[in-house]
Order: C-alpha cells, then sequence, then structure tokens
C-alpha cells in the first residue's frame, strides 16, 4: 500500500454506501477480541481493515447475515474497517482495545 493516504479511504465516500449504511451493523465498537458484522453479504464481499496510517492488518471474506472477526492479535487503535459487499463500500472507524 506504498503511496496510501487516509484521504483516499475518507473520499470513498458515494450515494451508493449510503443505501448499504441501512444494512450494515459492526459490533461492538470499542471491541477487545472480536467484532462481528451484520450484513446481506453476497458473493465476494469482503472486509478489510487498516490502521488509521492505512497499514492492511486483515482481509475477511464475509459470508451469510452474520461474519464475526477474530482481532485479538492486534495492538489497541483506532482502525478502519472497508466493507465491500457487491458494488457498494463502506468505511467505518472502529476502536481495538
Amino acid at each position: 500500500l506504498s503511496g496510501f493516504e487516509l484521504s483516499q479511504v475518507e473520499n470513498l465516500r458515494t450515494g451508493e454506501m449510503q443505501d448499504l449504511t441501512g444494512n450494515l451493523t459492526i459490533y461492538p465498537n470499542p471491541a477487545q477480541n472480536q467484532i462481528t458484522i451484520s450484513a446481506n453479504a453476497k458473493e465476494n464481499s469482503f472486509a478489510y481493515i487498516y490502521s488509521f496510517n492505512g497499514m492492511l492488518l486483515k482481509t475477511i471474506k464475509l459470508s451469510g447475515e452474520l461474519t464475526t472477526i477474530d482481532i485479538a492479535d492486534l495492538s489497541s487503535c483506532l482502525c478502519l474497517i472497508k466493507v465491500e459487499i457487491g458494488d457498494e463500500i463502506l468505511v467505518r472507524k472502529i476502536i481495538k482495545e
């Protein structure tokens, strides 16, 4: 991710993401050992967890309505999670305690 800047992630906000907002829940936030993504995941749906400085920490293939992600191995940090379901993309902040 050479040359990655936070502003590039924040600029992903489009009208399509607003459609996804009502169908996506990420909890708990803050989290200690795991987070759950509740969404109607389609084939080829993924979540990516980035450190706040843009380093990719995890890539997760979403499956079904609930996907639990183990984050126990991550250091305490403020992270960004980018969720891609079909052509829709949503970026949220999560706190790893």
